[in-house]
């Protein structure tokens, strides 16, 4: 990893310097500036799901984010880069509180996260307020960003991401569901967060438009295990598919409970990117079998990316468990680059970042070079590079790299 990261960072150095300041500084930021002095760290908050129901996403990121500061020898233009990391434990609640404990410290450049989209949208709430940045490498929530060239109803300014937003994933998943599985009838169910309610929504919207009927809809609350009386339900209203906007706490139980209930036996199931984890596979076992799933692709096979599987692994004694390692690294490096880009050093090493150029910075992304492939930001802050992999549960003991490498269709979205 040290050679590929040497010749990015190379190639971002030749194109755009860090600037010199040759005459004493007078911060003219919009929205002000923050000053490095001498010798002293950087900055950065890193805000990810370490309890929650996105644990095992909340960890690949932050051990994803190390490797990227690692692979600058942990530094930027001379200077260590410190991190403090706070777990928003998949809570509207958690994401405001960790906001609140990165801001605290007025240096902070910007933050690495969050996992879940509703922790988000509360530390947006305080992060965009601040004059700060945040760049996501997992969440893929609408209302962060936008749908379509309407602003989502949770958008503020300082928010990117390079996982895909959801309402793409949604609606591909529907097509699959209508078009090549024939199903006309179905259910679906969330937990009631910003992000499940907004990815069930889009689906029912994109099933209904292509002829579909949504017989059912339905909220289970985070936590639940008897979900009889949602099984029930689904029996009861005809459907032969059910769409789960749901976390593997809620997803495995109620698909455990599904194949042990009267008329369900034959039920399809379609999850989300959320489910493809050992922790799901494991807990449904033979009773997920035939369940799909659709999500982000993999990054795309070849040099780079065997590079950063082989130096994740050395780093952590075992390779990444899902498919974002490679998003958090892109996101890590996109804003670091930016930091790097904007920062005005003076001649004694002292450091001045504008919050607004960092903003506008990496909103101007274009054609980055990162695992997941070219980046480029638009400017509600999505910058993912769009494919979906939809797959099938044959093997339920070859675990998530058995799933993922049985590909049912591969579906692209230009931006």
């Amino acid at each position: 990893m040290k050679r590929f990261m040497f010749l990015v960072l190379l190639g971002t150095s030749l194109l755009m310097p860090a600037c010199q300041a040759d005459q004493p500084f007078e911060c003219s930021d919009a929205i002000g500036c923050v000053t490095v002095a001498p010798d002293a760290p950087l900055k950065l908050g890193v805000i990810q799901d370490l309890s929650g129901g996105g644990a095992v996403f909340g960890q690949e990121q932050v051990n994803s984010f190390a490797l990227a500061v690692a692979d600058r020898d942990g530094q930027i233009l001379g200077h260590p880069i410190e991190y403090q990391v706070e777990d928003e434990a998949c809570t509207p609640e958690g994401g405001a509180n960790a906001a609140l404990r990165i801001v605290a410290h007025p240096r902070v450049v910007g933050v690495f996260g969050t996992t879940c989209s509703g922790a988000a949208e509360t530390a947006m709430d305080i992060l965009s307020e601040a004059g700060l940045v945040m760049v996501s490498g997992v969440n893929s929530g609408p209302s962060l960003t936008a749908i379509g060239d309407t602003p989502g109803k949770a958008w503020q300014p300082g928010y990117y991401r390079t996982m895909m937003n959801v309402v793409e994933e949604a609606r591909v998943g529907a097509a699959f569901a209508f078009q090549e599985l024939q199903v006309t009838r179905a259910a679906t169910i969330d937990d009631g967060d910003t992000f499940s309610q907004g990815y069930a929504d889009v689906f029912e919207q994109t099933f209904t438009e292509l002829g579909g009927e949504i017989v059912l809809d339905v909220t289970v609350n985070k936590g639940d295990t008897d979900m009889r009386p949602v099984l029930m339900a689904v029996a009861d209203s005809g459907a032969t598919l059910v769409f789960l906007s749901l976390f593997p706490p809620e997803g495995a139980q109620v698909v455990r409970q599904a194949r042990e209930a009267s008329g369900l036996k034959d039920v399809i199931f379609l999850g989300g990117g959320a489910l493809r984890t050992d922790t799901f596979l494991e807990s449904v076992g033979a009773r997920g079998k035939g369940m799909y799933f659709i999500g982000s692709t993999p990054p795309p096979e070849g040099a780079v990316n065997d590079e950063l599987v082989a130096a994740y692994a050395a780093r952590y004694g075992e390779p990444p468990q899902t498919v974002t390692y490679g998003y958090a690294y892109d996101a890590a490096n996109l804003m670091l680059d930016a930091i790097a880009r904007v920062a005005v050093q003076e001649k004694d090493g002292t450091l001045h970042i504008g919050r607004q150029a960092l903003r506008d910075a990496l909103y101007a992304t274009a054609d980055f070079e990162g695992v997941t492939g070219r980046i480029t930001c638009d400017a509600f802050g999505d910058c993912a590079v769009i494919k979906f992999d939809i797959v099938r549960l044959d093997d339920p003991t070859a675990g998530v790299d058995g799933l993922l490498s049985n590909v049912i269709g591969t579906y692209s979205v230009e931006r």
